[in-house]
Order: structure tokens, then sequence, then C-alpha cells
């Protein structure tokens, strides 16, 4: 348990590290309103700079021991300069023992991570950059900007456990940063629609993301989503936009996109706010904006480097490179949306195509008795407990706030938008759920407008709800751990990196993992049981037989054949 310990205290000391570095050395700036959001950005930092960085060479143990070195050395130095060394370290022990509480005698994501989030980690920790990799396995070209914060956190001193606490980290840092929020707005002598968006902001996330093996890539993109909104709805003002308040939307909104292409629709927010601001010279002028920008075409680069599409499976954003292929590309654009619209439960196949079935909302009525029935059964505790606030707190005296308008107008309608893009194209909830809740926030913020809280009675109702619900979210966590306590298995008590193994030991090669080989040339490795995890490099569960390996500039590359040998 020491061990937990000091791995999970040492990741967030890293992560801290590099927000406080890029505050105070990278921003020039001094001060921050929330300690949480060096967290923050560190995350955001430290995931490109692995992305970074990958394009030259692997996310190696050399490599990653030397950048967490260079950070913790920092770290100590800038807290002996500091004097609120104490409070500092009183915060990041917060964070430290609710990621162990998460992540004890867990396991990784299943079936996501076995399939292509830890065999790509493994892939970057193992070579640079891979051009056409996504002909390897098709997931590879939707990966998280994630699995780069992973990825970097694996080094000499914490060895191959060290892949699976930063997602724990991120989730908490998050969590604690909108408490810190809470506990600040609600000293205000008035109640407030800020403080009603935070407190059902920590329900949303104490009730849809505390368990770890839950995670995979959507907890970290519906948080994010929810604090760019969050940042954007109330702390921005358009009559006078703060620089410091602009880059940590642009940052978030940068980071959201590459965690999930779907979110999209959220970088729309700075284009808005070039187009509203006045002062329009800044966003050429100003290095951290720019910095931003530079991740964006990064990310843009690595994506066209590995699929031959700037945006997978977007087709009209793909180039005609040897390494692309349009039938896959266009069986998964397809493939994709019929599977989140229930395709495997539709009980006539035979007479009709997956194209012919995401048409014309021919999958409706399959959806409605499956994945339709899941987001009812997600949704309905939340609509209920909006019910139960509501009719507990409500008072007939009018409430004179007045909402940001402009800033809720566009937050409202980025939300609706999203909400109603999910459903026409990838209606699974778990793809959807930060424009889902933040689309019905929003609404019953502004039907709220008409009725003033009681702001003592509303601080308590408050205040004994998250209690009751920060106590339950440890309680399962803790009553898991309890049961789970005499399990015997490799890395005890970390996360099972390989899960659908009792043991949690990889496959080995000639058992689970074979080589494949064309005219005796190795090109991949194959997972028979369908799970590659975290094991050799790269793995796959299927074989493209057009697929074809070369070596130009000293980058391999995994091209399409595609005329007859």
């Amino acid at each position: 348990m020491l061990k937990l310990f000091i791995i999970n205290f040492y990741t967030v000391v890293f992560i801290f590290s590099a927000g406080i570095f890029f505050q105070r050395d990278i921003l020039k700036k001094q001060n921050i309103n929330n300690f949480y959001m060096y967290g923050i950005y560190g995350c955001i930092i430290l995931s490109f700079l692995g992305l970074i960085i990958n394009f030259f060479t692997p996310l190696n143990q050399n490599i990653n021991t030397g950048i967490i070195v260079f950070f913790t050395l920092y770290f100590f130095k800038h807290l002996i300069d500091n004097v609120h060394l104490r409070q500092y370290l009183k915060k990041i022990i917060f964070v430290t023992v609710i990621s162990i509480i998460i992540i004890t005698l867990e396991n990784s994501n299943r079936p996501d991570a076995g399939l292509y989030h830890l065999p790509y980690i493994q892939i970057i920790n193992e070579e640079k950059i891979i051009i056409g990799l996504a002909n390897i396995h098709f997931r590879f070209a939707t990966n998280s900007i994630i699995q780069y914060l992973g990825a970097i956190n694996f080094n000499y001193m914490f060895g191959k456990i060290g892949i699976t606490t930063p997602l724990a980290a991120i989730v908490s840092i998050f969590l604690l940063y909108f408490v810190e929020e809470f506990l600040k707005e609600k000293k205000k002598q008035h109640s407030s629609y800020k403080l009603l968006f935070i407190f059902f902001t920590l329900i949303f996330i104490l009730y849809s993301f505390n368990r770890y093996s839950g995670y995979g890539n959507d907890a970290t993109a519906s948080i994010s989503f929810l604090t760019l909104i969050y940042i954007f709805l109330f702390k921005l003002n358009f009559k006078k936009v703060d620089n410091n308040i602009l880059i940590k939307i642009y940052l978030i909104s940068v980071f959201l996109f590459a965690q999930k292409l779907f979110y999209v629709l959220p970088l729309l927010i700075v284009f808005l706010i070039f187009l509203f601001d006045r002062h329009k010279i800044k966003y050429f002028t100003s290095f951290s904006l720019h910095l931003p920008t530079f991740f964006l075409l990064v990310l843009l680069i690595k994506n066209l480097l590995i699929s031959g599409c700037f945006l997978y499976p977007l087709k009209f954003t793909c180039l005609n490179v040897d390494w692309l292929d349009e039938k896959i590309v266009l069986d998964e654009a397809i493939s994709g949306q019929a599977w989140t619209k229930d395709w495997s439960n539709f009980k006539n196949k035979n007479s009709i195509s997956k194209e012919e079935y995401i048409k014309k909302f021919n999958w409706l009525s399959t959806w409605m008795t499956n994945h339709a029935e899941i987001i009812i059964k997600k949704l309905t505790p939340l609509i209920i407990f909006f019910m139960i606030f509501h009719t507990y707190n409500k008072s007939e005296k009018k409430n004179y706030e007045r909402l940001p308008d402009k800033t809720f107008i566009i937050s409202l309608l980025i939300c609706l938008i999203g909400t109603l893009l999910w459903f026409l194209k990838f209606p699974i909830y778990r793809y959807g759920s930060g424009y889902i809740f933040s689309s019905v926030l929003l609404l019953y913020i502004l039907i709220s407008k008409k009725y003033h809280y009681d702001k003592k009675r509303l601080n308590k109702f408050m205040i004994s709800v998250l209690i009751i619900g920060f106590s339950i979210a440890a309680l399962k966590n803790l009553n898991r751990i309890y049961k789970n306590y005499n399990r015997d298995y490799v890395d005890y008590p970390f996360p099972a990196i390989y899960s659908f193994n009792e043991k949690n030991v990889p496959e080995k090669l000639g058992t689970g993992i074979t080589e494949y080989f064309y005219k005796e040339k190795f090109l991949f490795y194959v997972s028979t049981s369908g799970v590659c995890m975290y094991n050799l490099a790269p793995c796959t569960y299927y074989i493209n037989k057009k697929v074809r390996k070369k070596n130009k500039f000293g980058y391999k590359v995994y091209y399409i054949q595609h005329t007859y040998e």
C-alpha cells in the first residue's frame, strides 16, 4: 500500500509541477484563482508534450524518467520559494487520496482498454509515431490524447503500472476544481446560477464517474466539456476579454477535441470570442494564444500520419496518400454509426445493409428498445433529483439576478446542437453524456430564472447533499476494495491492466499471441483472444491482408497495397 501512495503522490506532483511551470514560465503569470487549475494545465501540457516528443522518439523509460526528474526538481524549487507550501501539499494530498480510492484493486476499462487504449500506449512507449498505424487497427485512429498522458508516466521509478495512475488523477483534479469553486461561491451573500451550475456538475460527476473501470476515454471528455462551459459561461466577459480566461477556454477546447473528435463544436467558442472581441490584435501577437493553435495543428498532423485523414473517419478530410485505405474509412464511418444505433440487436440484418439501416431513422425502433432504455435509466435519477431540488428550494419571490445573456445563449446552443448531432450520428449515452447533461442543466437554469432560492436553506441543502454524495461514492469504492482485498494478482493492489486474466498476466507469444508475416517479413502481432492489452506491440485482433510495411526516413510506414501481387 505504501508503494500505491508513493506512485500516486508522485504522479500528482508531476502533473501539478508541469502546470505550475506552464503558468509561471510559459504564460509568465504568477497568480491563479483556483490551485487545481495548475493540475488541469499540467494534464494538458504533459499530454501534448508526449504527443510532440513521439514524433521523434518513443516515450520510453529513458525519455520519461528525464522528464519527470526535471519537473520534480522544478516543483521542489518552486515550493521552497513559495509561502503557501503547506497549502499546496495539502491539496496535492487530497488529489492523491481520491486517486488511490478510485484505482485500488480496480480493473482497466473493459473491453476498450484491451482493444485499443492499452495497445496504443504500448506502441507509444516502444515506437515513435508509426505512419499508417490505423491500417493495423482502425481504432488507433480514434485514440484520445489521454493515452499520451498515461504513456509519459511510464518510467524507471514506476514501471508499467505508472500508465494506470494519471487517469484517476485527472478525474480527481477536475472534481476538486469544482469543489474549490463551490466553496468560494457559497460564501457570497446571494444565491446564484453559478452556484447551481457547480453544484449539479459535482452531483453529475459523483453519480456518473465513480468507478475507474468505467472511465475509458469518455469520463474525462465529459468533465472537460462541463469545465469549458463553466469557464466560458461564468468567467468570460465579452465587454473586456481577459487573456487569462481566453487561454483557459482555448486550451481546454483543444484538449477536449483531442480527447474526442466528436467534441469539435466547442472549438467554435474560441472563434465566436474572436468575432465579438474588439481587440483582435492580441490573437495574432500573443504567444500564449499561439500555443493551443500549435497543439491543434500537431494533433491534426498526427491524425493524418496515422490514418491518412485529419478527422477519421470523415472521408472529406482524407488525403490521397499511400497509407490511406478508402474502403476501411468508408466502412468504419458506416459501421461506427450502425453500432451506436444498435445494429447488433437489429433482427432483420439480411433484409437491409448497414448503410441503409442508419438512414431515414430505420434504426430508431431498434434503438428505442435497447440503447434508449439505457439512456433513460442513466438520466432518470438525475431528472428526479432536479425535481426534488426545485420543489424543496423554490420560492415564489422573484430572483432578479441576471444571467450572462450572450454567453448563456451561446453555451445553450452549443449544448443543444451537440446533443442533436449526438442523437443523429452516435446515440450511445457515454459518447454524448457531456452534451446531454449540460443541455438539461442549462435548460433548468433557464426555467429557474423566475424563482428565488433562499440562500441559507439552499446552502444547507447543497452541503448536505454533497456530503452524502461524496460519502456514497467513497463507500462504494471502499466496499469494492474490501471485497477484493484478498485477490491475488500481479501488480496488486494497482489496477489490473490484463483484467481478462485472473492473475493479471499478459498472453504469451505462441499461445494467445501470434506473429503475422508477409513474405517472411514481420508486420505485427495478432491476439487470438481479441484483446491485445499492454503487451507486444504493435498488436491487433484482425488482419487487413492489403497491409504492407516499409521504412521511410527512419519511420515505419504501414501502407496499402492496391494492386495485385
